[in-house]
């Protein structure tokens, strides 16, 4: 996912100095995969985190869906 939305990022950049259609159309693409993507795992997550865990995990699950968001 990372990998995918820093493509994404560094296609946009140049898109914006030199436009071309397919490269927008990849931009887009990766997009909707980014996001689709963070909605899985942040669903993934929420639902981890109403089960009893510990308070280690209980922070790891935190910083991973604050992580997600991020990207």
């Amino acid at each position: 996912m990372a990998g995918t939305a820093v493509t994404a990022l560094k296609d946009s950049l140049e898109n914006v100095i030199h436009y071309e259609g397919k490269r927008a159309e990849n931009i887009r693409r990766a997009e909707d995969e980014t996001d689709h993507l963070e909605d899985v795992m942040g669903t993934y997550l929420l639902k981890l985190t109403s089960r009893n865990l510990s308070e280690e995990e209980s922070a790891r699950a935190t910083e991973y869906m604050k992580l997600i968001g991020e990207l």
